[in-house]
């Protein structure tokens, strides 16, 4: 045990950062949607910070594969929580790009509201 600790201890870690290009586009499908492919913005229910309002749940700062595994499971239809309906019409047009990018921008140290 000894040996596998001195082991970890010595490996480097790497701090994995989203590209600059993915958190503006996630910013702007969170802030404004996308009108050309019928994506609302994620700040009616959810803030402006991510911080969640009245019914709406905290989205900021979760992990980037939780949040990925969330909206894909709305995009295709499963009822996940209270608000499952009106998530699975709001997820509907995410492609699988505007997801990894809305993830990106609600994890990134840097979110700003």
């Amino acid at each position: 045990l000894r040996d596998m600790a001195a082991f970890y201890a010595n490996q480097k870690t790497k701090v994995g950062q989203a590209d600059e290009t993915n958190l503006e586009l996630g910013q702007q499908i969170y802030r404004a949607g996308n009108l050309a492919s019928g994506v609302p913005a994620c700040t009616g229910c959810h803030g402006p910070a991510g911080k969640g309002a009245a019914s709406y749940p905290k989205i900021s700062g979760n992990e980037i594969s939780y949040t990925i595994d969330k909206l894909k499971r709305y995009r295709n239809g499963e009822q996940i929580g209270p608000n499952s309906a009106l998530m699975i019409m709001m997820a509907k047009p995410l492609s699988d790009n505007d997801i990894a990018n809305l993830a990106a921008y609600l994890k990134d140290a840097k979110y700003k509201p």
